[in-house]
């Protein structure tokens, strides 16, 4: 790969492993990386064996929604959210606690459909409508075309004051295992994050680093807000 495919930039040094930093936008590409093909069946066949046992995995994801949705509390107002990558739901049960209706999109379904949360298979399953709040908590960080996919959602799902929360491994905090895996084509830090936001529309209006209490574990937490009255994709 000879320039970054976030911001068409110069790649520059090498950061860790397979990693190069984008000279100008900031960001750690992981190169060469696999095609979008190869990336279907890696998650197929191989991903799950990288994944803790059930139990521990729900725990971790708990404790990161109760942290997402303690630092976040005061911006949120009800209304309706979409989180892709929704896994056992725990981040949209915080929001249907303070009144949002809440859609999920994961290959794997593994809450119980009620009245306040839902779950689609894909996303071309969401019917096409403005959202409130869009969630991707530790799931940009697996898009093979972050830039694209997030001006794909921006284009369906959003509309001026739709705030996107967003969760990542901190590549600008510590080195982690959570943080540089094969089935993450970017690592992202606050520079690089708050570059693509800005590139797609979105303004950051809130910005956290935590480790849901786990040691060795660094995350970053934005949120965004999108304005569409002075942005031309």
């Amino acid at each position: 790969m000879n320039a970054c495919p976030i911001c068409a930039g110069s790649l520059g040094r090498k950061t860790y492993d397979s990693y190069f930093r984008c000279n100008d936008c900031g960001v750690e590409v992981l190169t060469p990386r696999m095609t979008d093909a190869a990336t279907d069946e890696y998650y197929r066949t191989e991903y799950q064996a990288l994944c803790p046992t059930n139990e521990a995995q729900k725990a971790q994801h708990l404790a990161r929604a109760t942290v997402q949705m303690n630092l976040t509390y005061p911006l949120w107002h009800g209304g309706h959210l979409l989180e892709l990558g929704c896994s056992n739901g725990y981040l949209m049960q915080e929001f249907a606690r303070i009144g949002y209706h809440c859609v999920g999109v994961d290959p794997h379904q593994s809450f119980e459909d009620n009245e306040s949360m839902v779950w689609f298979p894909a996303l071309s399953e969401v019917v096409e409508m403005p959202f409130d709040v869009i969630a991707l908590s530790h799931t940009l960080e697996h898009f093979n075309h972050p830039r694209e996919e997030l001006e794909h959602l921006i284009s369906i799902y959003a509309r001026t004051g739709t705030q996107f929360l967003i969760d990542v491994p901190n590549a600008g905090h510590g080195r982690s295992n959570e943080i540089y895996r094969p089935h993450h084509p970017f690592a992202w830090n606050s520079e690089s994050l708050r570059w693509l936001l800005g590139a797609v529309g979105l303004s950051v209006i809130f910005e956290a680093a935590h480790n849901n209490g786990r040691a060795g574990e660094n995350n970053l937490l934005m949120v965004a807000e999108y304005d569409n009255s002075d942005y031309q994709r």
